[in-house]
């Protein structure tokens, strides 16, 4: 792949925006102070719209599920989460970065997912099933996972917190893609989607915007994570694959599951339950993810899709 066909990935509207509000969080971090507030709402409309593609009732079929969900579960959780949490615990003793890795590595996997399966000519039926899998589980997973490695927190708050972020827009979705404006506006729902994500990455960056500049250990020990459990576990995946000559769309899947977690809405809880310091785990990781993304559609030759 060329420079040109590099810039023009990189210039893809729906990137861009990307790029565009995490560069903001850096100059216009002052603002961020008022934008955290409306961070919940946002996630609640990005996740609304992007689950509103998925119909339930559909996934719960039990032929359809144990596979997808079991591959979702040793990728997303286990190996991907717990390398979250291990590193998360051998780099630094700060219990507020600690608390934002455990909340990253019970995330759900990223809702992008089933749209990067598909340009990367993955499974799309594995990736959707897998995901939406994710978000139900992670709503048990999360707050278990932050009682048992002992962190001190407000149970209600972390509660109505994955309420409001997971399982609130599940239940819109599948009501919301039943009506008549959804058919309507459907065409608009990757901008608004990726418009979403990018004032939440800006917010994220801006409240951190201290640590990030001053590449402290703050800073720098959630980039050596993100960096090793996305780019470094990515590649792990992919050439264990390749060696055991496991077809391409079971590769991608694993890839994706293995390295692709919903970051933006790790940071959000981490935000409102523990403070801006816990959500750096996912606030960095956002970009490390969307570079890596970069490299798979360098890699694979695809174009690229709305993140979310």
């Amino acid at each position: 792949m060329n420079l040109k066909t590099l810039a023009k990935l990189l210039l893809n509207q729906h990137n861009f925006i990307l790029i565009v509000g995490v560069g903001a969080g850096f100059f216009f971090y002052p603002v961020s102070q008022y934008s955290q507030h409306f961070i919940v709402l946002l996630l609640i409309v990005a996740m609304t719209l992007s689950m509103s593609r998925v119909d339930i009732k559909q996934v719960f079929s039990p032929s359809q599920i144990i596979r997808p969900t079991l591959i979702m579960l040793v990728f997303n959780f286990i190996l991907l989460g717990g390398a979250n949490v291990l590193l998360g615990y051998l780099l630094t003793q700060d219990t507020l970065l600690r608390a934002g890795f455990i909340l990253l590595a019970s995330a759900p996997p990223s809702l992008a997912i089933p749209a990067f399966a598909y340009n990367l000519k993955g499974n799309i039926n594995t990736s959707l099933v897998g995901t939406t899998m994710g978000y139900l589980a992670s709503m048990a997973i999360m707050p278990l996972a932050v009682g048992i490695f002992g962190h001190e927190y407000d149970i209600s708050k972390l509660l109505i917190t994955i309420f409001q972020i997971i399982f609130l827009p599940l239940l819109l979705s599948q009501v919301y893609r039943t009506t008549k404006i959804a058919r309507q506006t459907e065409k608009y729902h990757g901008h608004i989607i990726n418009w979403c994500i990018a004032v939440v990455a800006f917010t994220l960056v801006g409240l951190n915007h201290a640590s990030v500049i001053s590449a402290d250990q703050d800073m720098i020990v959630p980039l050596i994570v993100a960096i090793v459990t996305i780019f470094g576990l990515g590649e792990l995946i992919y050439l264990v694959c390749k060696r055991k000559g496991i077809p391409h769309s079971e590769t991608v899947n694993y890839m994706l599951f293995g390295t692709m977690k919903k970051w933006a809405g790790a940071s959000a809880v981490a935000l409102v339950v523990f403070g801006a310091k816990a959500s750096l785990p996912g606030a960095i990781a956002i970009s490390v993810g969307f570079l890596y993304y970069c490299w798979l559609v360098i890699r694979w030759g695809n174009k690229a899709v709305p993140s979310g």
